[in-house]
């Protein structure tokens, strides 16, 4: 949590599992996201690919149903975040 003046901007870590599934990843990072209202930052690993995992082996896949992005992304905009691009992001914050 981040605390300028009178405002609060409440920023959560995420590091989801890479060999999960795309419905594992919500079920991750649910708990982290529902109750946030407010500003907030959600930011770290999301372990986004168009991999399935087959046993301990990723098999590439080009199906927009088990891409993780495209999941999440549905998930998040459905519980009020806005777009995201997957681009690293650094954020330099520098308080009065």
């Amino acid at each position: 949590m981040i605390v300028v003046g009178a405002r609060i901007l409440h920023v959560i870590d995420v590091h989801l599992e890479m060999r999960a599934n795309a419905a594992a990843q919500i079920a991750q990072l649910r708990p982290a996201v529902i109750d946030e209202t407010g500003p907030v930052v959600v930011g770290g690993d999301f372990n986004m690919s168009r991999l399935q995992w087959a046993a301990p082996v990723p098999v590439l896949s080009g199906n927009s149903a088990t891409d993780q992005a495209t999941a999440v992304d549905a998930y998040m905009a459905a519980i009020g975040f806005g777009p995201s691009d997957h681009a690293p992001l650094w954020i330099d914050v520098q308080l009065p």
